[in-house]
């Protein structure tokens, strides 16, 4: 048996319901409002996401003398990543291209420390449009811990169906992934 609305709200509730269907079908401006309430939201989104290098970068300044890393300077390495997040409006085929600066130092122990200072470029794209956006990052790796551990912080801003708003993400992870990713999803305004 089904559940029926008994009194005096009953009818308050079926007036509202179909002044929204009217205004939806006609049209109206119910639909506007609503996005505009989307685009006033903040919502926090999780997820991962895997990378795949598909551009070695451009090399110079090494090999570093201590840890034999290829490259004091990196530039125009590019990845493309897939995420799969809690909002599918920031999931999809992520674009990535990469420029770092990378020192090393030596140390106690005898061994050696590496830093990598990179910024990035990212698109990433899906059906309802794209997000243009840039990055931060720090990647450190050691002679006893050679897995990079990274560290990395997304600004992007929304086209499309994305107008007016803005996805700030955070990334820390080791090795190749999938990395977990965090962030939010907000008004286009919003400082991060």
């Amino acid at each position: 048996m089904g559940h029926q609305v008994r009194g005096p709200g009953r009818g308050a509730l079926a007036a509202v319901g179909g002044v929204l269907l009217l205004a939806a079908c006609a049209g109206g401006a119910a639909p506007e409002a609503a996005a505009e309430a989307d685009t006033a939201a903040v919502v926090a989104v999780t997820g991962t996401t895997e990378l795949h290098q598909t551009q070695e970068p451009e090399c110079d300044g090494g090999p570093l003398p201590l840890s034999g890393h290829p490259c004091a300077t990196q530039r125009g390495e590019v990845f493309a990543a897939e995420s799969a997040m809690s909002d599918p409006r920031v999931s999809g085929l992520t674009r990535i291209v990469v420029d770092c600066d990378v020192t090393e130092s030596a140390t106690g122990d005898g061994g050696w420390a590496v830093v990598a200072d990179c910024r990035c470029t990212n698109v990433i794209t899906n059906d309802g449009g794209t997000w243009e956006g840039t990055c931060t990052a720090v990647s450190r790796w050691t002679s006893d811990a050679p897995i990079h551990l990274h560290d990395v912080d997304m600004t992007f801003l929304g086209t499309g169906d994305y107008q007016g708003l803005r996805y700030d993400s955070h990334v820390v992870n080791g090795g190749n992934g999938p990395w977990a990713v965090t962030g939010e999803i907000g008004p286009a305004t919003a400082s991060g």
